[in-house]
């Protein structure tokens, strides 16, 4: 019989993008969430902010391989952890994201890890 945990999204719909980021950043901010900014630079998206991608490699030259697409695993924290189905979600002062039914987003969350606090979700 097969069960949920069968189951794998990696890599469905996955896009990817290049982008400038700010200086100093290393691999510890691999599997952060970040916005655009002004310049067309991304940034590492602050609490509440609305996020647009997810840092999966920081290269040299301030270059960052950034999923803009698809399905993503970040972690995430809160005092509400995110549920399945279509979930709003911000960024966090930690890098990832949250619950945020006021500035955040709608996203289809398909797998939620509360033992890690990992949520596995659809970028759009």
């Amino acid at each position: 019989m097969l069960t949920a945990d069968m189951i794998g999204f990696e890599g469905i719909g996955a896009e990817y993008a290049t982008f400038v980021g700010p200086e100093g950043l290393d691999s510890t901010v691999e599997g952060a969430v970040v916005k655009m900014d002004s310049t067309s630079k991304v940034a590492l998206a602050g609490s509440d902010d609305v996020f647009h991608g997810v840092i999966i490699k920081v290269e040299k030259d301030e270059a960052l391989g950034v999923q803009i697409g698809g399905y993503v695993e970040v972690v995430y924290n809160g005092t509400t952890a995110p549920t399945v189905g279509w979930c709003k979600l911000s960024a966090n002062s930690v890098n990832g994201v949250k619950v945020d039914d006021v500035n955040g987003r709608e996203y289809l969350v398909v797998t939620v890890n509360t033992t890690d606090k990992i949520v596995g979700f659809f970028l759009r």
